[in-house]
């Protein structure tokens, strides 16, 4: 903990050179990878808190793609956030990095709340694109929504439709 938090001082220092260092001299392996991704986790929201969006992009496109996804999310809503009239198009541009990473057709429920999470945030941005993402979802949900219905009636659930 002593390590992760000399890391930590030094990435909001913005030196994460040092911050990294600290960490490789004393982690390996998995640790250090471990530790690095959340370092970096990190200091992409250390950037967007600070309005350094494009420097923040440059740390979630280097990301693992299973992170990629809420950090996307994140950035295009502070982006957005900041000066709407001015910064919608480079929201919607970090949203589609965003989007990029679901099918178009759900196949999990991973899938389906990472996509409604997308939804969510264009609703803020870009309504009428959050209408053309969810309304070819809506027979999908009604088929999940009637088999979840017919689970819990036999499971004795006493859930009501």
């Amino acid at each position: 903990q002593i390590y992760q938090r000399a890391a930590g001082k030094f990435m909001q220092a913005d030196n994460m050179s040092r911050a990294t260092e600290v960490l490789a001299d004393n982690f390996a392996g998995d640790a250090l990878e471990e530790m690095t991704r959340n370092l970096n986790w990190g200091y992409s929201h250390h950037l967007i808190n600070n309005g350094k969006f494009a420097e923040a992009e440059r740390i979630v496109d280097e990301m693992p793609e299973n992170q990629r996804h809420n950090s996307y999310i994140n950035l295009a809503s502070a982006i957005y956030q900041k000066n709407p009239a001015e910064n919608k198009s480079y929201a919607v541009a970090v949203l589609e990095k965003a989007r990029s990473f679901i099918a178009e057709k759900p196949e999990t429920s991973t899938e389906m709340s990472n996509l409604m999470q997308i939804i969510a945030a264009y609703s803020n941005i870009e309504p009428a694109e959050a209408f053309r993402l969810f309304e070819p979802l809506i027979p999908q949900m009604n088929e999940l929504s009637d088999a979840a219905v017919l689970l819990n009636g036999f499971q004795g659930s006493s859930n009501i439709r």
